[in-house]
């Protein structure tokens, strides 16, 4: 099958592109045909935004045009769809992330991949009908679209930099000091815990998160989903994840393996602190299973959308 995949350059501080990439990878790896499309925002059409559009159409056509300059991973297997858009034929399958508005591809087979939870902050949902969705993450288990089908199995996709997030030159708990924190999609928040010693994340680059996480005794996210937790755990650090309202920590993550290491809350220190050591053994593990998870949504799509 050929698949196409509407997403960003590749950027190692955005889960979402990463992900998009390595299931791109995957897809080749495992012998099909899939390619990335330069990402471009997509938005509802309304009177206030046809300016903002004209812009965004410019823009996609230039960023079209430079295609060879989207950022890629050099170790991935992630070509670029060359061919224009409306040329996207009746037996390719095109998979948006979830915050894509409309079809922006004209695609016949379409699948969205649930990032994040749909309507985040206020992001519009606008999709379409005979659509494919799966979750990456539970985040939303009881999302559903008229006319369309929520699959019942998790695209769990993984990649996690062990050469840079693990315990080699780490202080040992008694000699680390201070804070870390990351705001990122939780920047709404209020601020709750002590800006004293405490070193926001945010913007720095892999090597320099890394080096912090060994130093410090805690680090803080207000991002309930986010792949530093783990980075942090992994590099030994405690991990206190500060909760949405409402959500208990059951709905945050329904599954024991997926909260390890993390904490949900600050009176939840404890968990933190006992479980933290599991977490790179749960994530390597996470790793050798998704060859097994792409291959099954391969077989969903396939059915699903009748392709052979």
């Amino acid at each position: 099958m050929k698949f196409v995949l509407f997403a960003p350059g590749y950027n190692t501080k955005i889960g979402g592109s990463i992900l998009m990439h390595k299931l791109t990878h995957i897809l080749n790896e495992l012998g099909h045909d899939a390619y990335i499309y330069p990402y471009f925002q997509t938005f509802l059409y309304d009177r206030t935004s046809l300016v903002k559009l004209f812009f965004k159409v410019l823009e996609s056509k230039i960023r079209y045009k430079m295609r060879f300059k989207h950022k890629r991973n050099s170790s991935f297997n992630t070509p670029f769809y060359l061919d224009h858009f409306s040329e996207i034929t009746d037996d390719v399958v095109v998979v948006y992330p979830e915050g894509t508005v409309g079809n922006p591809l004209k695609a016949k087979n379409v699948v969205r991949w649930l990032l994040n939870k749909p309507g985040l902050n206020g992001n519009p949902i606008c999709y379409g009908p005979n659509e494919l969705y799966f979750d990456h993450h539970a985040f939303a288990p009881h999302f559903c679209f008229p006319g369309s089908r929520k699959s019942k199995n998790i695209l769990h996709i993984t990649h996690f930099p062990f050469e840079i997030y693990n315990l080699n030159g780490a202080l040992v708990d008694d000699k680390r000091f201070g804070t870390a924190y990351c705001l990122r999609k939780g920047k709404t928040k209020n601020i709750v815990h002590d800006l004293h010693d405490s070193i926001l994340i945010d913007n720095l680059e892999h090597e320099e998160i890394a080096s912090v996480f060994k130093r410090v005794k805690t680090f803080i996210s207000y991002d309930v989903h986010t792949a530093y937790t783990r980075f942090a755990a992994m590099c030994g650090a405690n991990v206190v994840v500060i909760p949405n309202k409402g959500v208990t920590k059951k709905e945050w993550l329904p599954y024991e393996w997926q909260r390890l290491g993390a904490a949900y809350g600050f009176e939840d220190l404890e968990y933190s602190i006992s479980t933290k050591h599991l977490v790179e053994s749960v994530v390597r593990d996470m790793e050798s299973k998704q060859i097994d998870g792409v291959k099954i949504f391969i077989d969903e799509v396939q059915s699903y959308f009748s392709l052979s």
